[in-house]
């Protein structure tokens, strides 16, 4: 379900998770990553929760897209 990004955010999204889902998975197995389609600012963390917080208080207007490391699932964020 998309809340505020276009088709083309959250293919960017996807397409700067798929660069970086690599690394991420080894470094962080089982954590969520939120990223930022127009920036690639993205922000790992254990929690969607804490993840989403973090990336709020950086960026308070943008919209995110969310990834469970280690499964095939997005979620988008305003």
């Amino acid at each position: 379900m998309a809340i505020g990004l276009s088709k083309s955010a959250i293919a960017l999204a996807e397409q700067e998770y798929s660069t970086l889902k690599y690394t991420l998975e080894k470094k962080f197995p089982d954590h969520y990553v939120v990223i930022d389609p127009y920036s690639k600012a993205y922000f790992v963390g254990l929690t969607l929760g804490e993840t989403m917080r973090t990336a709020k208080n950086a960026h308070p207007d943008r919209d995110f897209v969310s990834f469970k490391l280690g499964s095939e699932t997005a979620l988008i964020f305003k």
